[in-house]
């Protein structure tokens, strides 16, 4: 594999990871809300 092909290559890891990163955040953010969704609702009932 020649320079090009490994810089190619190792954009396509980063960019991948990076995507990646992103999908984890925004689970996690979902997760979040969803808790917080849920514990006013059982506030709002005690």
């Amino acid at each position: 594999m020649d320079e090009k092909g490994l810089k190619q290559n190792a954009s396509n890891t980063l960019g991948t990871n990076k995507k990646k990163t992103l999908e984890i955040i925004a689970s996690v953010d979902e997760l979040k809300k969803s808790m917080n969704q849920s514990m006013s609702f059982y506030i709002g009932m005690n």
